[in-house]
């Protein structure tokens, strides 16, 4: 996406001066103290324990000491994915707002997190796409669930960038395990042409991003930018709430 450098600069600073969050909007979230002007979830003390992934491997946000590419990357085949980028490591108090946005239905945490992933996008001049593609849920999960939770990510994200979001190109076609208890190989099979592409959707567009919350393996946003990629995406990005590992 060709972006305009002062729009850029601009949205940049609504993120970090937090000009979308609400004034006086309650409680913080972790330890219940009451939330001041351009406070939003959480107080400016939680915020500051918030795991941020800051140094990390550009291939597959894999923390790293120095955040260059790490040693799995390096010996890899390439990969359809261009740039990953994940706002925080998988641990506490991240992990456990994941967890409540996912099981409780605290959409308030999807949009505090898309905030995040995209103030994460800026500081590492992660350019942005032509349009968002959420990490779809197959309809039987997406029943029980009632939202998908990468869906209200993307949400978040163009409320502050007008970015579209597509979540009509994909669909998941097979109602795969869940993917947590999997080892990598298991996940890598597990999720092995789980999608398909509405090419429709996707002529107008030459970069796309991602949009997912925990990465783990990668092999969920791996494969979806592999059917991606097929469909003749020429970029795919992948922006993630939080990176995981097996361990």
């Amino acid at each position: 996406m060709a972006v305009n450098p002062k729009i850029y600069h601009g949205v940049y600073e609504r993120i970090v001066n937090g000009r979308f969050a609400l004034l006086g909007s309650g409680l913080c979230f972790l330890c219940d103290s009451p939330l001041y002007k351009y406070e939003s979830l959480l107080c400016t003390a939680c915020s500051k324990d918030l795991p941020w992934n800051i140094k990390a491997c550009p291939d597959c946000a894999m923390p790293t000491e120095e955040g260059v590419i790490c040693a799995n990357c390096l010996q890899s085949h390439r990969r359809p994915v261009q740039n990953a980028i994940c706002a925080f490591r998988y641990e506490y108090p991240a992990s456990l707002m994941i967890q409540h946005m996912k099981f409780h239905s605290r959409l308030d945490i999807a949009a505090f997190f898309g905030r995040q992933m995209l103030k994460h996008a800026f500081q590492q001049r992660i350019s942005l796409p032509d349009c968002l593609i959420p990490v779809p849920l197959h309809p039987s999960r997406l029943a029980v669930r009632g939202f998908n939770q990468s869906l209200e990510l993307a949400r978040a994200l163009t409320r502050v960038t007008w970015i579209p979001v597509e979540y009509r190109a994909c669909t998941r076609t097979h109602n795969t395990m869940a993917q947590t208890d999997l080892s990598a190989q298991q996940r890598r099979r597990n999720i092995k042409g789980a999608f398909k592409i509405d090419r429709g959707f996707l002529l107008k567009y030459r970069h796309v991003t991602i949009i997912d919350d925990v990465m783990t393996t990668g092999s969920t946003a791996n494969e979806l930018a592999r059917a991606l990629s097929m469909a003749g995406v020429e970029q795919i990005d992948v922006w993630a709430c939080a990176r995981a590992s097996i361990v």
